[in-house]
């Protein structure tokens, strides 16, 4: 049996262009960075998984690592551009194309119920920077939130959250 491969929404991003309203060029950038971040991840996981069926989303991935960038500096966030292919894009680029990706995708006219929803729980008492906080919910919607992930309740934080944000799917 052969071992299939299936993507969730992948980048119907450049379908949707027209319909968002940040700078064209910049958001052809993105669409060919998060195209390209997506077939090379692919490639990767079928190198290294050859005979596994795999599930994965490459829009959440190159959206959530995106969102973990804000918070990078120096080395590591270049070494994060280079793999996602947005090196020569600045962060405000970056997170307003997203948010206008997001949008679109959110609202698309079509009989297809498509919701994106994302969130970063961090070990409660970090420090978090306020300006990563307040970047990733405007930019990304993302709900930003400490967690005491040493009591065994915390899991049933995310499961509400991810319950509540995907109608009952997940």
């Amino acid at each position: 049996m052969k071992p299939k491969l299936i993507l969730t929404p992948f980048l119907l991003l450049l379908a949707g262009l027209h319909q968002i309203a940040a700078s064209p060029a910049d958001e052809q950038k993105l669409a060919a960075a998060n195209n390209g971040f997506a077939f090379k991840l692919l490639k990767q996981l079928a190198k290294d998984q050859p005979v596994a069926d795999i599930f994965i989303s490459p829009y959440s991935a190159s959206t959530v690592l995106q969102m973990v960038g804000n918070g990078a500096a120096g080395r590591t966030k270049v070494e994060m551009q280079q793999v996602l292919g947005t090196t020569g894009l600045s962060s405000a680029v970056v997170n307003g194309a997203n948010k206008d990706i997001a949008s679109s995708l959110n609202n698309l006219n079509t009989n297809v119920i498509l919701t994106t929803a994302n969130a970063i729980w961090y070990r409660q008492g970090a420090p978090v920077k306020p300006d990563f906080t307040a970047c990733n919910q405007q930019f990304f919607g993302a709900t930003v939130a400490p967690l005491n992930f040493a009591d065994p309740h915390s899991v049933d934080v995310i499961n509400a959250w991810a319950n509540e944000k995907t109608h009952g799917k997940i």
